[in-house]
């Protein structure tokens, strides 16, 4: 076992019934399972020194029973395999604590406190105009007002009749970008479901969600979570083209 492998172990137990005190055998002759093994067992019986050497080797003691040297044996395994299996824990453990300090550390310095949103206008009196948004602590109203708040940070559809002034709303909840639809005349739609009044729908973090209000078809084309203190978090999952596109 061990380092030695397989084929020590056998020529010891071979040499073993050959090397007992007076010539003699505690044990009847073990037959050996293959050719090889006959092999082997005809050479050791010729060649006492290799079987005294490998006697030595094993730290075996001619004296001892093969049952004494077999739980020998066994105990020796069965004492490497505990001390390696907690060299490997205690690896492990030390590697899971400084690998979960460090994602701790990195989702702290990268907690997204907004988002930085681009709707493109695919259907609908207003088809072909873009709104980039920054959603972070003030939500960004969406509907046919031409006011301030719909103009600077927020999407003004005053073409769209269907559309009511003030429709519907994107605002950050528990870090999660979403859209709330808040009592409008004809309702708004996310990806072809009809939202509840007031009941916040999450928007998916990938870009390609459609939004519906009226006769306006919204498709969100980027988005990009804002970092503590403004700026953008790397995220994969967005194209080089998006960045751009958000970068405002």
């Amino acid at each position: 076992p061990g380092e030695h492998g397989g084929g020590p172990l056998l020529l010891a137990f071979f040499a073993w019934e050959e090397l007992l005190p007076g010539g003699s055998r505690r044990s009847p002759p073990m037959e050996p399972s293959s050719s090889s093994s006959l092999s082997l067992s005809s050479q050791l019986a010729d060649d006492k020194t290799t079987r005294v050497k490998c006697l030595s080797h094993l730290e075996l003691d001619p004296e001892s029973t093969v049952e004494e040297f077999l739980t020998c044996q066994r105990d020796k395994l069965v004492g490497e395999m505990e001390t390696l299996t907690g060299l490997v824990l205690s690896e492990l453990t030390e590697e899971y604590a400084k690998a979960s300090a460090s994602l701790r550390e990195e989702f702290a310095s990268q907690k997204a406190e907004g988002y930085a949103v681009e709707l493109k206008a695919t259907g609908g009196p207003h088809a072909g105009a873009t709104f980039r948004l920054r959603v972070a602590g003030e939500p960004c109203f969406l509907g046919r007002s031409s006011g301030k708040k719909f103009k600077s940070n927020g999407v003004s559809l005053p073409k769209d009749g269907e559309v009511s002034t003030t429709h519907a709303k994107l605002v950050v909840q528990n870090g999660r970008l979403v859209v709330v639809d808040v009592g409008s005349t004809n309702g708004t739609s996310l990806d072809g479901a009809d939202l509840d009044e007031y009941v916040p729908a999450p928007l998916q973090k990938k870009t390609g969600s459609t939004l519906v209000l009226g006769s306006s078809v919204l498709k969100v084309t980027a988005i990009k979570p804002l970092a503590v203190g403004g700026g953008m978090v790397d995220d994969h999952d967005h194209d080089d083209d998006n960045d751009k596109a958000v970068a405002v």
